[in-house]
């Protein structure tokens, strides 16, 4: 998978679900000789049916599951795994993206409480703003950064693309102060021989640009790590779980717990960009989107459009009737409850 070069979080994924495959193959029993693909096919009703952990696997993981596996015989084990139709695959569901409104938005944002060296308030502003996902920000670098044209670059997004997106211009002076804290940080590390963390093809370049400023992230982690990959101490950039924890205790605050998270925000910054009227073409491009038909998910937002809400009211001003009367309100009558009956067994042809 590191031949491939693929994600770090998914090389993890892929050996956990291996892992508790051979896992599973002991505690079972199962026998050795079977094909592989049956042995795929029986791990997934297990884990189906609730046979991990008590709980039925959802259709997201069943599939990475099964993608990881198939990967461990086909190009790890160089192994025929056999009709891949006898392999159950689960059917996502076609759901429309939960769109909260920018006032809930801000409620969250104002309920987050900075620590002293991360700015959670503005890694989700910058959510909001940029329509990126949250590991897109926290990778921010400094060279990346283009507050003169109001302009930043995240690099190695999902799909290993890069894009260009749009700043507001309010928010320039907030980032130049971040960048500020993030040199004084930089200049520490650079006196303790702590470099920056670089991507592998750029660490075996030359492992001494950790050291510059443009490669120095613009949330960098509060503290440094150990690089297991690379075998040296660095500094990371801010962990993910840390913010959705954040905007999780914001959330309970503000009565929007389970509502709003972070890549949520995500899906309002489509949604308004659509509702002002920008093409759905920008908005594909803005969000990274390799199919357009994943952006239109978001075109039912059209329904919030000035444009509709008016049509709508004059269509349903036609209709002069009256809906209901003008009388005195009628309690509607309370049913008692009958009390439960023993059961009747039915008996052969006897009709219930």
């Amino acid at each position: 998978m590191r031949a491939q070069l693929m994600q770090y979080t998914s090389i993890k994924s892929y050996g956990d679900w291996v892992r508790r495959f051979s896992v599973w193959l002991c505690l079972e029993k199962i026998e050795v000789d079977l094909p592989p693909a049956e042995k795929i096919r029986m791990f997934l009703v297990h884990l189906a049916a609730g046979g991990d952990n008590g709980k039925r696997k959802s259709a997201t993981s069943l599939n990475q599951a099964r993608h990881a596996l198939l990967f461990f015989y086909q190009q790890v084990r160089r192994v025929e795994v056999g009709d891949i139709g006898v392999i159950p695959v689960a059917k996502r569901p076609q759901l429309l993206p939960d769109v909260r409104t920018p006032e809930e938005v801000g409620k969250v944002i104002g309920a987050v409480i900075d620590t002293e060296r991360v700015p959670y308030r503005l890694i989700l502003a910058l959510l909001y703003y940029t329509g990126g996902r949250i590991n897109d920000v926290l990778r921010l670098r400094l060279k990346d950064i283009d507050l003169d044209n109001c302009e930043v670059v995240f690099r190695a997004g999902k799909g290993a693309k890069d894009r260009r997106v749009r700043l507001p211009a309010g928010i320039v002076d907030v980032l130049r102060e971040q960048a500020r804290r993030a040199w004084y940080l930089w200049k520490l590390d650079r006196a303790a021989g702590v470099p920056a963390e670089l991507p592998d093809c750029v660490f075996n370049k030359s492992a001494r640009w950790g050291f510059s400023w443009g490669w120095y992230f613009l949330f960098p982690a509060p503290a440094a790590g150990i690089n297991r990959l690379q075998k040296i101490v660095n500094r990371w950039h801010v962990d993910p779980r840390y913010v959705q924890r954040a905007v999780k205790s914001a959330a309970i605050k503000v009565g929007l717990e389970g509502v709003l998270t972070p890549h949520k925000l995500r899906h309002v910054y489509a949604t308004e960009l659509l509702r002002d009227g920008v093409d759905i073409r920008t908005v594909q491009d803005l969000l990274g989107h390799a199919d357009v038909k994943t952006t239109e998910i978001y075109t039912h937002t059209a329904i919030r459009s000035d444009r509709t809400v008016d049509a709508i009211n004059r269509h349903t001003g036609r209709l002069q009737v009256t809906l209901l009367g003008g009388g005195p309100v009628i309690p509607f009558p309370v049913k008692t409850v009958a009390p439960a009956r023993a059961p009747i067994e039915l008996m052969e042809g006897v009709a219930s």
